[in-house]
C-alpha cells in the first residue's frame, strides 16, 4: 500500500503500539528445588582420593523430567553447616547402580547448563530408578572424629513446566584419561619425549594412577564415533576433574590442531588444595565430528616430597547437531 505525502505527519503523530515481550511470554516458571543427602559418614582418618567413606540413596523422581541445575556440597551430619570443599570427594547422579548422568567432583562441585538446556531425566528413571551417590574426603585434617553428609541440590523442570517447548537435551559422556597405553607403549614408538609412559597405577586402574614428586604430562586420542550418535555434535557444557597437584586438563581436534577446551586450576592460595575447576558454558558450543580425532591432555606438578594420586576426566554434555 502507498501511503499519500500528507498523511505522513499524521501518522507519526501515532506511533505503533509496542511490540509484545517476546521473553515474558516465552518465559518457563522458576525452576522447582529438589534436595537428597546421604546418610551420615564417619570422617575419623586422612582419606585420599577414592578412599573415602560413601553411601547411595534413591531419589524420588517424581517430575523430575529435566535437570537445569545441580549443586554438591558437604555438611556436619549434626547441626548442618557447611564443611569446606576440601572434605568433597565427588558425588553422582546414577541410574540403578552405575550408569552416571551428572557427575560433580572437588572444584567443580556446581554443574549449570546453560539458559534452555538441560538433561533429560524421564526415560532413565523408568528404566532403572535414580540414586545419589556421594562420597568424602579428608586431605588434610588428622586427628578427626566427626560424621558429614553429602547434600545435593538440585533444579529441575516437570514435562508440564515445559509444556510443548522442551529444553534442548544434553547427553553427558566421561572422556576419561587411561594411562595404560602410555604405560605399555615402548620409548622409542615414536610417542613424544614429554609424554609419561611409565605411571605407576593405583589398584591396577589405569584411570587413577602416580605423579613422582616433579611435572608430569598424559595424552590420550580419543575415538568419538562410538558414542557420537550423528554426523557433527555440540558441545555446549564441559565439567573437568582432577586432583591436587592437577595443573590443567585439555580437549583438542587433533584434524583442525585447535583446542576446543582448557580447564586450568585455581588453587587456594594458603595450601595445596583446588579452589575451582573452571566449567564449559555455552550456548553456542563447540563442535564434536565423527571424522575428527580428538586427544585429552592432562598436567600435574607435585610440589610435594612423596608420590601422590592422579586422575583426569572431562564430563562433556553435548546434543546432536540440527
Amino acid at each position: 500500500m502507498v501511503v499519500p505525502l500528507a498523511l505522513l505527519p499524521l501518522l507519526a503523530a501515532f506511533p505503533a503500539p509496542p511490540a509484545p515481550d517476546d521473553d515474558a511470554a516465552v518465559s518457563p516458571p522458576p525452576p522447582r528445588t529438589l534436595v537428597v543427602e546421604t546418610p551420615p559418614l564417619h570422617v575419623d582418618r586422612i582419606y585420599r582420593s577414592m578412599q573415602g567413606p560413601s553411601d547411595r540413596v534413591p531419589v524420588d523422581a517424581d517430575g523430575l523430567d529435566w535437570v537445569t541445575a545441580i549443586r554438591s556440597e558437604v555438611i556436619d551430619a549434626g547441626d548442618g553447616a557447611r564443611l569446606g570443599d576440601e572434605f568433597f570427594c565427588h558425588s553422582q547422579m546414577q541410574v540403578g547402580l552405575g550408569s552416571q548422568l551428572l557427575v560433580m567432583a572437588t572444584g567443580a562441585e556446581e554443574i549449570r547448563f546453560p539458559d534452555g538446556f538441560g538433561v533429560r531425566m524421564t526415560e532413565w528413571t523408568r528404566r532403572g530408578g535414580l540414586n545419589f551417590f556421594g562420597m568424602a574426603l579428608n586431605n588434610h585434617v588428622a586427628p578427626i572424629d566427626r560424621h558429614v553428609r553429602i547434600r545435593a541440590t538440585v533444579e529441575y523442570r516437570s514435562a508440564e513446566d515445559v509444556g510443548d517447548a522442551p529444553l534442548r537435551e544434553l547427553t553427558m559422556t566421561p572422556i576419561v584419561m587411561s594411562v595404560r597405553d602410555a604405560r605399555h607403549r615402548p620409548a622409542d614408538a615414536g610417542g613424544a619425549s614429554d609424554v609419561s609412559t611409565h605411571c605407576v597405577l593405583v589398584d591396577d586402574l589405569p584411570v587413577h594412577w602416580m605423579v613422582p614428586p616433579g611435572k608430569q604430562l598424559t595424552r590420550r586420542r580419543i575415538d568419538v564415533r562410538p558414542w557420537l550418535t550423528s554426523e557433527r555434535a555440540t558441545v555446549h557444557y564441559v565439567a573437568t576433574h582432577l586432583h591436587n597437584h592437577g595443573v590443567s586438563m585439555r580437549l583438542r581436534d587433533v584434524t583442525a590442531d585447535e583446542v576446543l577446551w582448557e580447564a586450568v586450576v585455581e588453587n587456594e592460595p594458603d595450601r595445596v588444595q583446588i579452589a575451582r575447576i573452571p566449567a564449559y558454558s555455552s550456548a553456542e558450543g563447540f563442535p564434536l565430528r565423527r571424522d575428527h580425532e580428538y586427544e585429552i591432555e592432562a598436567r600435574y606438578d607435585n610440589t610435594s616430597d612423596r608420590p601422590i594420586d592422579a586422575m583426569a576426566m572431562m564430563g562433556v554434555y553435548w546434543r546432536p547437531a540440527p
